[in-house]
This record gives C-alpha cells, sequence and structure tokens, in this order.
C-alpha cells in the first residue's frame, strides 16, 4: 500500500494553525510505503514517504508483529499485523498501527520512552454507509480537497482538484 502524501490539519487551542501538506512529486517530496504488499517478520524497514523542509517528513516502518489479538470498543479482532512507525535518528519514539484483516487500521498505540509523543486511536464505531451517507462523505472529502487548496495552495496548486463522481 502506498503512501503518496498527507493533508494533515493542525490546531492550537481550536483555531487553525497550519497544514504541513505533501505530495509525492511536488517541490522534493516521495512517495513510500504505508504497508508492504507481504510483510515479514525481520524483513528491513522502509521509507513512509520523504517531503523536505519545512514539512520534513521522513518516517521509517518495520513490521512489528503479525498474527496479534487486539480488543477496541468495536470488537477483538485476531490475526492482527502491528506496523511500528519511527523517524530515524529520534529516539525513543515508535507509533503503532494495528492492522485487523478486512478491516484496516483499527487502533493506533506507542512505545517508547518519549511520552510527548504519545499519541493513540481506537475504532470506537464501523458501519456500512447507506447511498446516501456515503455521497454525504464524498461532499465532505470534496470540500476538505477545496481547502487543502486554499491552505496548502503551493502544493496542491500544481495538482488537478478532486472531482465528484459522475452519475451513472
Amino acid at each position: 500500500m502506498w503512501l503518496l502524501g498527507e493533508y494533515p490539519e493542525e490546531y492550537e487551542n481550536g483555531e487553525f494553525d497550519k497544514a504541513p501538506a505533501w505530495i509525492s512529486g511536488q517541490k522534493g517530496a516521495r512517495a513510500g510505503i504505508a504497508m508492504l504488499a507481504n510483510p515479514r517478520l525481520g524483513s528491513p524497514d522502509y521509507a513512509q514517504g520523504f517531503a523536505p523542509p519545512p514539512v520534513e517528513f521522513k518516517d521509517r516502518a518495520r513490521v512489528y508483529k503479525k498474527d496479534q489479538k487486539t480488543c477496541v470498543p468495536v470488537e477483538c479482532y485476531k490475526h492482527v499485523l502491528v506496523i511500528e512507525e519511527f523517524e530515524q535518528g529520534v529516539p525513543g519514539v515508535f507509533h503503532l498501527k494495528y492492522y485487523a484483516p478486512n478491516v484496516g487500521l483499527v487502533r493506533v498505540g506507542w512505545r517508547g520512552a518519549n511520552e510527548v509523543e504519545k499519541e493513540t486511536l481506537a475504532l470506537v464505531k464501523r458501519q456500512q454507509l447507506s447511498s446516501k451517507e456515503l455521497a454525504n462523505a464524498r461532499k465532505t472529502a470534496l470540500k476538505l480537497d477545496n481547502r487543502a487548496y486554499k491552505r496548502s495552495s503551493d502544493v496542491y496548486g500544481k495538482t488537478p482538484p478532486a472531482k465528484p463522481l459522475k452519475k451513472k
């Protein structure tokens, strides 16, 4: 699974602060790998992408554990793959991403000594979207894409905007 870029919005005290976006091929950024096609324990770590300053995205990852069990508010999952993400040169900071088969990312945890970078996330609801709900989700995604052109025009300005799906 490729990682071609990110558009994170950062807020300070509830107010928009910045959006350190990157897209592969723009301003020296390069794509990376979010997850290997055939993850194996002991395989070498890999780049998740690269974006030069001011973004400075240079995360790496490796297969940390396989065939795990993890529980989140929705349910417990078996045969979970755990990917460990880190940045070279930053000791004690490891984000753990838990991927359940046929579901995807269900949990984010951490390990290490650096409490500042402690990040957690858990799947709290899983549902199949109706046609109307899916249309609303697409509409929201298009609004976010449009906002990215305003807040990160130096990155997004050289790419074509997302377009609504054509009705069949």
